[in-house]
């Protein structure tokens, strides 16, 4: 749908869904309602009214870019972490889906009619009734309205936070001014990724206090117990967000790690819900240097492209796409929905790499069905998946650091093996596979492009020139991938049968 909606919002921010009637009129009462959140909780609208608090509705649908964009500048979690339940309770705010179609696993972000995951990471309810956006005469999305505890509501438009407590403010009454609280600060955890045994836990800190915060202190957790931490010093204005950088430590990837604002501007934080999180620790798994690289498109290929880059000097070894779209047309086209294919050399060396993937859009992937049942990268080295990255919407780019690593002993093999040669090429009735074998056990296979193996043989404890015969008159027309591994290492030729 994305794309069948661009010239409309080359000249709107908003997508219109009935243009018969008119919204609701500014300065009207706010029709009550009551509804049932994700989490199976009952919410009615005068009931926050009556208790003083100013209510932000965001009726927006899954579908909706321009609702996925504004969801994504996160100012209404801001607004709600600073002055909701967690902060200073002076404001309530809504996700209401307005979209009787809306399915659960759309706003999961697993359904066929989303932009993405509207669930996760988003503190406020999520109330998916199409009942209510028709109460409001809702005909665009996203529609955000202010209600004032006196129960009349305006159309305020996709507002910063900032911007939404100073049209509060400015409108609500002298009364119902936000007065929020100090010192409240969040703490997010990023995934930490090694390339070695040892590596740094970092954190981020969002300021959702009235005052300045400069200076705070995190902790990092081992299965519950403290091994490191690490201050914060700067000047974070609310809604501002700084970083912190632990010590190098030395990970078990069996333990459990978290981190934990120990206290903001010398004091305790004002909301122990939002200062500790969990931190994810993984680790590069080792490859050869001949690998396959495998990208699942979606239904817009010409969106993406990839790279392989060194994770410590940012070079770049590999890229691929953008892939082949439709003429005439973002959608479909020759590369649409595909497995694509391609085989990559890396440096020798030690070294370390990171993968990122880029969508030109900004809405990563989801759009139709890849029938390898996922959409994203894998790289396969020696017969065997290194990382698959199974992406959904990640916006305009994602990086996954310490994706792979090589070692100097998986180079020597490789090395020691040589160059294999594969004839004829195009085959038709047989294919030789000719190496020079060093005493040592070897697997010859051919593989399709999705990487299944079609016929293989084994041969045990081989010296010197040895030469493998594979009858493939029976196996269709097309392009495969001739591999030859041993020790642990892969050799690979691309061949044609015709």
């Amino acid at each position: 749908m994305k794309k069948l909606l661009l010239s409309a919002l080359a000249l709107s921010s908003i997508v219109a869904i009935n243009t018969s009637t008119a919204q609701i009129a500014d300065g009207s009462v706010a029709p009550n309602f009551t509804g049932v959140d994700l989490n199976g909780n009952s919410h009615t609208l005068q009931d926050y009214l009556n208790a003083g608090k100013t209510v932000i509705l965001d009726i927006s649908a899954t579908w909706c870019g321009p609702c996925w964009n504004y969801h994504n500048t996160h100012a209404l979690g801001d607004i709600y972490n600073a002055y909701g339940p967690e902060g200073s309770d002076e404001v309530m705010v809504f996700y209401i889906e307005g979209d009787n179609a809306t399915t659960v696993a759309d706003l999961n972000g697993t359904g066929g009619n989303t932009q993405g995951d509207w669930v996760t990471g988003t503190p406020y309810p999520i109330i998916n009734s199409g009942s209510i956006a028709d109460l409001y005469e809702i005909t665009y999305f996203p529609t955000v309205y202010r209600i004032c505890p006196d129960g009349f509501v305006y159309e305020i438009g996709a507002l910063s936070a900032s911007n939404l407590k100073s049209n509060i403010n400015a409108n609500c009454g002298a009364s119902n001014q936000l007065n929020g609280i100090t010192n409240h600060a969040e703490l997010k955890g990023d995934e930490i990724a090694l390339c070695s045994t040892s590596g740094q836990a970092t954190a981020e800190i969002k300021n959702f206090g009235t005052n300045n915060i400069t200076s705070a202190t995190v902790v990092l957790k081992e299965n519950g117990s403290q091994v490191s931490s690490a201050p914060f010093s700067g000047n974070l204005a609310q809604f501002a967000t700084g970083s912190v950088t632990f010590p190098s430590y030395a990970f078990n990837l069996a333990a459990n790690y978290s981190i934990q604002l120990t206290n903001v501007n010398s004091a305790a934080p004002a909301s122990a819900a939002l200062t500790s999180d969990n931190v994810g620790v993984v680790s590069a798994n080792m490859s050869g240097l001949n690998i396959t690289v495998k990208v699942y498109t979606d239904n817009y290929p010409a969106e993406t492209t990839w790279e392989i880059r060194n994770s410590a000097t940012n070079a770049l070894v590999a890229s691929g796409g953008p892939y082949v779209g439709a003429a005439g047309t973002a959608a479909g086209g020759p590369d649409a929905l595909q497995t694509k294919t391609q085989n990559v050399t890396l440096p020798a060396g030690n070294n370390c790499y990171k993968i990122i993937m880029n969508d030109s859009y900004g809405d990563g992937f989801g759009y139709g069905t890849n029938p390898a049942g996922q959409y994203g990268i894998e790289v396969i080295s020696n017969g065997s998946s290194v990382i698959n990255l199974d992406l959904g919407n990640f916006g305009n780019t994602l990086t996954r650091d310490a994706a792979l690593k090589t070692d100097g002993s998986s180079i020597l093999d490789e090395l020691a093996l040589g160059d294999i040669s594969v004839f004829p090429n195009p085959a038709s009735d047989e294919l030789n596979v000719s190496f020079e074998a060093t005493n040592a056990d070897y697997q010859v296979s051919i593989l399709d492009l999705q990487g299944r193996v079609i016929t293989a043989k084994t041969l045990q404890s081989i010296n010197g020139t040895s030469t493998v015969t594979f009858p493939v008159a029976d196996m269709a027309k097309g392009s495969y991938i001739v591999t030859v591994v041993s020790n642990g290492i892969t050799t690979t030729k691309n061949v044609v049968i015709k």
